[in-house]
């Protein structure tokens, strides 16, 4: 049986907004008023008077109130800038997410003394990460994504920097106050292999923990005074699975994913313009956001799912659009791994998929293509399927020819994530403790010593290889972020030993 139509279903969740809600958005992000960092910078400077960090953020709120009306709170924060339940970190977001201004409270937390930034550019659709210091009482804004800043905003295998926002999928957002939406997810059922105590205990305190803040820290407190106090309408809800009271602080969670979301398919729709395959595969990309199918000939079809990672499901129906990413670019060694907003997670908190928001994915994706390649807008899915099922995707066949012989000859870039321990641990030249990962004797009698903050040697390995490991404990150091797969295949290994 031969397949002319390889059929892809995008399931869209029942607690998503209006559909107009994120296509009207995005329509007008082009033409909204961005934040003009440096010019605030200039003028707080030119006043001549002292700054610092405090009163820097009291200009910020008499130029710009509106920053301080819409914040995520982070209690456990996996960026520089670390936080505690007491002393969160803050996230200062503009009305359309195109500015988001970071700060802690404790001085004793990495990063107390600068504050965070990201902006993104509508024009060039690109996003910037800076910080500011203060050094003899003026504003310094560093360089534009140091190098600090994209150790943890893009994929380590990205040679030009070309940042994303760090923000997970809805529907739970690890460390935020308020990090759950309205609905019910297995990573808080004990009995499911998806099961994770450390997101649920964190759950479970938010509500006491919050008002705790409130009563203890931030009336009083020289930042945390400035927020705008939560009102009744402003507050989300909690899964009704967790027993905890139904109303959670800060439904903003919800809302900046949603316009986060609508930004960063601006920069999937120019990162997919500026491949090499882009010829062949435009029209496809298109109809799986128009179309919400996958047109290809049977033989690309089968070429692609010969090709893809052994995670990702074989089979003639995908279900996730994240999915469906994969296995077009994939296959091509075009890595989609930061073109996602997931913090290194592998999705493993989304409500669907690595790529999903509140609002429907396909919708802003559709925009956004259109947006970057006006060229597509006004083509019908009859036309689309007609055309790609004839199409020959003779541009790219010289590429798929020398994957092909790559795969013969046992050619490959990667490389499982044990060599990446054995690489800093057994050599005294990166100042990392010796651990014998390279001899599998002497490692499966070190891996149950005890004595380690999380417990045993390889308790304390999953931790920092795994979804909760705060910026400073994370592993591997260099700031390659490993997927699910190879955290998944490293752990399977030392199981085994």
């Amino acid at each position: 049986m031969t397949w002319g139509v390889h059929f892809l279903f995008i399931i869209v969740s029942f607690f998503c907004l209006n559909k107009a809600h994120s296509y009207q958005q995005l329509g007008n992000i082009l033409n909204d008023p961005v934040f003009d960092l440096e010019a605030f910078i200039n003028d707080v400077n030119s006043k001549g008077e002292k700054q610092s960090l405090e009163s820097t953020l009291i200009e910020l709120k008499n130029a710009e109130p509106n920053f301080f009306d819409q914040y995520v709170l982070m209690y456990k924060s996996r960026s520089l800038q670390t936080s505690s339940f007491m002393f969160p970190r803050v996230l200062l977001n503009s009305p359309n997410s195109t500015t988001i201004i970071s700060f802690n409270g404790d001085p004793s937390d990495n990063g107390y003394d600068k504050l965070e930034v990201m902006r993104f550019d509508p024009q060039s659709t690109k996003f910037t990460f800076n910080e500011i210091s203060f050094l003899d009482g003026e504003l310094n804004l560093s360089e534009n994504n140091p190098q600090k800043c994209m150790n943890c905003h893009q994929n380590s295998k990205r040679i030009i920097n070309d940042p994303r926002p760090n923000w997970e999928p809805y529907s739970i957002w690890p460390g935020a106050y308020s990090s759950l939406a309205v609905g019910g997810h297995d990573l808080f059922n004990p009995n499911s292999p998806k099961h994770d105590p450390i997101l649920t205990a964190d759950a479970k305190s938010e509500n006491e923990m919050y008002q705790l803040f409130l009563d203890e820290v931030a009336l009083d407190h020289p930042r945390y005074r400035l927020l705008r106090p939560m009102e009744p309408n402003d507050r989300g809800r909690y899964f009704p699975a967790l027993d905890t009271p139904k109303e959670a602080p800060n439904k903003f969670t919800t809302i900046i994913t949603d316009q986060l979301l609508n930004l960063n398919t601006l920069r999937i729709a120019r990162l997919i313009k500026d491949t090499e395959i882009l010829t062949d595969y435009k029209k496809v990309i298109y109809a799986l956001a128009k179309c919400q199918r996958l047109y290809l000939p049977d033989e690309i079809f089968n070429w692609h799912k010969g090709h893809i990672h052994p995670h990702l499901e074989e089979s003639n129906s995908l279900e996730e659009y994240a999915q469906a990413i994969e296995l077009i670019f994939e296959p091509y060694n075009i890595s989609t791994q930061d073109w996602s907003m997931d913090f290194g997670t592998g999705a493993k908190f989304a409500f669907r998929h690595r790529f999903g928001g509140p609002s429907s994915f396909n919708t802003p994706f559709k925009k956004a293509l259109e947006l970057v390649m006006p060229e597509l807008k006004g083509q019908k899915c009859s036309d689309i399927k007609a055309e790609l099922l004839s199409h020959d995707f003779r541009e790219t066949q010289n590429l798929r020819n020398k994957i092909d012989l790559n795969d013969a000859t046992g050619e490959s870039d990667s490389q499982p994530l044990i060599s990446r321990c054995i690489s800093c641990h057994t050599s005294s030249s990166f100042g990392a403790p010796y651990i014998p990962f390279d001899d599998e004797t002497r490692l499966s009698s070190v891996l149950q010593l005890e004595g380690y903050p999380r417990g045993t040697l390889k308790e304390e390995i999953f931790y920092r290889v795994g979804v909760h490991a705060q910026f400073f404990e994370r592993m591997p150091a260099d700031g390659y972020f490993p997927t699910t797969l190879e955290i998944e295949t490293l752990k399977n290994y030392l199981n085994e030993l």
